[in-house]
């Protein structure tokens, strides 16, 4: 496991100057940079094991997406209005892959859907410091973490992706789109969308 060694204190002072910055910032590439920080931090704040009770209050309806939900990320209002001033009716693109947000849009277009998908996730993965084990619906959690499934839409006139996630207590749970509502799901193997893959994450901590 990843350990650092860090203050919390530090950390959410770290979080409010970035927050602060990003206020009068003005080139995409900027809040781009600075949402990728804000997101290495705020990991570490969040629970090695997540639970839906205590994410159902901060990340239920926030500006985040199913992919941020799965990783307990949360997207707060001022870098969603800023993308919006930025690229208005883009901005739901930008909230998602960390290391690239604006690469969201580029999937739709992308010849090589499900590996651009993985490719994208592992520069993440690599970006926040979570290690990530290739794992399926029935086996146990052997790395101390918890698993994510990410399923994939490769039509032809929508291409998409959906992640849920296991909860520390054994259920399953997702948000449904930009914005919207969390909600626990009875059987995550049964989706419109095709499985891609299912891994196991273990976030980093503080020592």
């Amino acid at each position: 496991m990843i350990i650092i060694s860090l203050k919390e204190e530090y950390i959410k002072s770290q979080i409010s100057m970035i927050e602060n910055i990003v206020k009068f910032s003005n080139s995409f590439e900027e809040v781009r940079m600075l949402y990728a920080e804000y997101c290495k931090l705020s990991i570490l704040l969040t629970s090695s094991l997540p639970m839906f009770d205590e994410d159902y209050e901060s990340l239920n309806k926030d500006f985040g997406n199913c992919y941020t939900y799965a990783l307990g990320l949360d997207c707060p209002s001022v870098f969603y209005k800023k993308f919006e001033e930025i690229e208005k009716g883009y901005r739901d693109f930008n909230i998602g892959f960390v290391s690239n947000p604006k690469v969201i849009g580029d999937l739709s277009r992308c010849d090589d859907f499900t590996n651009k998908i993985m490719k994208n996730l592992e520069s993440d993965f690599e970006t926040l410091q979570i290690e990530y084990f290739d794992s399926d619906f029935t086996k146990e959690n052997s790395h101390n973490g918890y698993k994510i499934a990410i399923f994939y839409n490769n039509g032809f006139i929508c291409r998409d992706f959906h992640v849920i996630r296991e909860n520390k207590d054994g259920s399953w749970s997702e948000k449904c789109g930009y914005g919207g509502e969390v909600k626990k799901i009875n059987n995550p193997q049964k989706n419109p969308y095709p499985l891609l893959k299912v891994l196991e994450l273990r976030k980093p901590r503080l020592r």
